[in-house]
């Protein structure tokens, strides 16, 4: 029985940082729990240099803003931290946790596209902005590791 489902729409030039807030363009995902319900949107938004991500609840209101490391793409043998992406409130003044992709050793980051994301919450915080928070995992994967694996 499915319990949720991440659902991502075509737009004409996605993956631009610079015009990412352009209806037309910046990847989104439409968030469902349970499936046929949209409870949130997680959106690409403009950023210089950074993965900015807004997670935003069913009327399109920002609840959370995700942040991400200038170097994403370089975990590597070299550097095998885990890419972590802050989570705060949508004024950005408040730390609410992580979301991260663990290192997986040399040989399976090398040759497989298995990947291992964690992210953290407030116990407290209700399940469906926790759903949202799982979500806004599947694009920033999508974003930031699957794509830049398979852009030869």
């Amino acid at each position: 029985q499915e319990v949720m489902s991440v659902r991502h729409e075509f737009v004409c030039c996605t993956g631009c940082c610079w015009c990412a807030t352009n209806s037309s363009c910046g990847y989104e995902v439409a968030i469902e729990a349970p499936v046929g319900n949209i409870i949130g949107y997680a959106k690409q938004h403009t950023s210089a240099w950074k993965p900015h991500i807004r997670v935003l609840d069913a009327n399109r209101q920002e609840m959370f803003v995700l942040r991400g490391p200038c170097c994403w793409g370089c975990q590597n043998v070299y550097c095998t931290d885990d890419i972590e992406f802050s989570v705060t409130d949508q004024a950005e003044d408040k730390y609410l946790g992580r979301m991260f992709k663990r290192w997986a050793g040399c040989g399976r980051e090398t040759f497989t596209d298995a990947d291992t994301f964690g992210v953290t919450f407030p116990l407290d915080m209700p399940v469906p902005a926790k759903a949202l928070l799982f979500g806004a995992v599947f694009l920033v994967d999508f974003m930031y590791f699957e794509r830049a694996k398979h852009s030869y």
